[in-house]
């Protein structure tokens, strides 16, 4: 019986070591396809272009010239049972005096948040980069533009080259509590016989 427990988990490890590359999500599609992500607007006029879907979308944070604050977001679940790592490319600009104005967030949350700031404030009004997040099952992860005045123009940021994968890590632990489940399922189905 020890032997039997040996071999299925190497299997399962050895199975599952394949699964994160097949198992990819590249650009704006299936569970993360621009139709399942949230858009909000608090306080402000921003606005989405997802016509560029699969391969990126355009976030334009507010400048309705209220003099209030408020934010433009775009947000998904992660719907896997298991961690995921988030990257994607990213292009910002500003017609504001600075990005400070009008700040590029991440926000990753379940209950609570964790809030990372993308765009450096003292930096110049266009900006570029990467980003990675991990993302844990259940989390929402959101890109965001804050408008801090909703005066002088707004925040835009392009987001392309989108991939969630899953961990490696935490597929095996995934696929090891599956693989104890059915071991403890046939031993509870031996016993009865």
């Amino acid at each position: 019986m020890k032997a039997m427990f040996c071999h299925l988990f190497s299997v399962c490890l050895l199975s599952l070591s394949a699964a994160p590359a097949s198992a990819a999500i590249i650009g704006f599609t299936g569970p993360f396809d621009v139709s399942n992500w949230a858009t909000v607007n608090q306080s402000t006029n921003g606005f989405f272009d997802t016509s560029g879907a699969p391969n990126s979308v355009v976030i334009y944070g507010g400048n309705d010239g209220s003099g209030q604050q408020g934010f433009t977001s775009f947000s998904v679940v992660n719907p896997y049972p298991y961690k995921i790592q988030i990257t994607f490319d990213w292009s910002y600009t500003t017609a504001d005096f600075s990005s400070f104005w009008d700040p590029f967030w991440v926000v990753t949350y379940f209950f609570g948040g964790n809030w990372t700031k993308i765009t450096d404030d003292l930096g110049p009004a266009s900006q570029s980069g990467s980003a990675k997040f991990g993302l844990l099952p259940l989390n929402v992860f959101s890109f965001r533009i804050e408008t801090l005045d909703n005066y002088f123009g707004r925040g835009q940021v392009s987001i392309s080259n989108f991939a969630a994968v899953p961990e490696p890590t935490s597929m095996a632990v995934f696929g090891t509590a599956l693989a104890g489940l059915a071991i403890r399922r046939r031993w509870r189905t031996t016993a009865a016989v």
